[in-house]
């Protein structure tokens, strides 16, 4: 049966992918021959886009992550796979009670006293439903799609094997497609064993448990299993651009997340690593509150090495030393690379950021250059470096929107410092 379903995923895979590349194919003659309309880049990312939602759930989920990589794909690829992170319809909601069943062994009336059906989110991957247990505490129930895990492990082998079919394809040799899919089939399995984002939630937990203003949700442990997770229900989150604080809360709540990042990349080296508006919200008091905890970075030794020296050689105006460490710690340079060109480049970037004063320096319009700089020269970032950045440049537009006064390097040097000292740590212990 799996042989089978296999090779009718192949088909249409096969199959749409002609049929939005004959319209890709079109589209980019006439912008070619007429020099008007959308660029390559852009009909490029509309093709993924169609192709992906034709496909359901599972591909939609890979466009999701292939839309917060702007380290591998341009502005111009990712901006239509965006629209992505809204296309996903929900499940049948009468299977709920089944998938209940099989999780506890009994029916959902002897586990919850109140359900309501109606999903307060729908994903690619879960719906998140409202409940009340039968002690009376008010839960929120995220509840794998059924039937999930054995549709993804087919449609990510289709997704390889065409990866591995276009990677012999001329022009290809800036990225490398087979590890890209690679690495967003990790991510895509983590994110499905909720046993997983559990132990994430945990964790998260015990290190912000002394920080102020910073919230995650509590489990009803005896309630989690792979499937589906209970959690104390948040009432009042505020999303970015739907914010009713008052002016001391919102800076309260910028201030708290801007920290949280902070302990996240620079002390604890565990990230979250699917950060993005629709996973952190703000509630009465500027509380800081971080959702979904499926997907996370562990910083190990050497990415920590690696962080810190990026940033202490760009502020103090290296750039040749910061362009080594992004191609020496990179996971995938093209043929073509060229290092000396690569380190000249990167010097003259480093050097027009790091003269900025503190109050005009933009992380996003840092990271756009950078980016586009790596993507250029063929470089491929290391996963962890590329979250770490990701993170800050959403951080960076959830402190300005709540307060654009809050100076977003000048709360990092605490954090910052600490890791130059343990940056120095490490280079004695090696000397000794």
């Amino acid at each position: 049966m799996g042989i089978v379903f296999f090779i009718w995923r192949v088909s249409e895979f096969a199959f749409f992918g002609f049929v939005y590349g004959t319209k890709f194919a079109f589209r980019a003659v006439g912008r070619l021959v007429f020099r008007a309309g959308p660029s390559l880049p852009q009909l490029a990312g509309e093709f993924v886009t169609e192709l992906f939602e034709s496909l359901g759930a599972t591909f939609v989920k890979v466009g999701q992550v292939m839309s917060s990589r702007p380290d591998i794909f341009s502005e111009e690829v990712t901006q239509p796979l965006k629209r992505l992170q809204d296309q996903v319809a929900p499940f049948d909601t009468k299977l709920i009670p089944g998938l209940v069943r099989e999780a506890y062994g009994k029916p959902l009336e002897e586990v919850f006293a109140e359900f309501d059906f109606r999903p307060i989110s729908a994903a690619s991957v879960a719906h998140v439903h409202r409940a009340r247990l039968r002690d009376g505490r008010d839960v929120a129930v995220k509840i794998r799609r059924p039937g999930q895990l054995r549709r993804v492990k087919y449609d990510l082998l289709v997704l390889k094997l065409f990866a591995r079919v276009l990677d012999l394809l001329p022009g290809m040799y800036l990225i490398s497609l087979p590890q890209m899919v690679d690495d967003f089939t990790s991510n895509i399995y983590r994110q499905l064993d909720f046993s997983l984002e559990a132990a994430n939630n945990r964790r998260f937990r015990k290190n912000f448990e002394k920080l102020p203003g910073v919230k995650f949700p509590v489990l009803v442990d005896e309630l989690c299993t792979d499937t589906i997770l209970v959690m104390e229900f948040l009432a009042g989150l505020q999303k970015i651009g739907h914010i009713t604080l008052s002016k001391e809360e919102r800076q309260r709540g910028a201030r708290a997340a801007l920290q949280a990042l902070y302990r996240m990349c620079f002390t604890d080296g565990f990230v979250h690593a699917d950060m993005h508006p629709g996973n952190v919200f703000f509630r009465e008091g500027g509380e800081f509150v971080v959702l979904d905890l499926g997907l996370i970075t562990e910083l190990g030794q050497e990415d920590f090495r690696n962080l810190t020296e990026f940033f202490f050689a760009m502020v103090t105006n290296d750039g040749r030393t910061c362009a080594k460490v992004v191609y020496e710690s990179s996971p995938f340079r093209a043929k073509h690379f060229n290092a000396p060109r690569f380190e000249e480049e990167m010097a003259g970037l480093i050097s027009k950021y790091s003269t900025a004063r503190s109050g005009d320096f933009e992380v996003s319009g840092f990271t756009t250059e950078l980016f586009d700089t790596q993507r250029k020269h063929g470089v491929q970032n290391r996963a962890s470096f590329a979250t770490t950045i990701i993170a800050l440049i959403v951080f960076e537009g959830i402190t300005k929107a709540l307060d654009p006064e809050l100076d977003f390097q000048a709360e990092g040097r605490k954090y910052f410092a600490e890791a130059l000292g343990r940056r120095a740590q490490v280079q004695a212990a090696a000397r000794a």
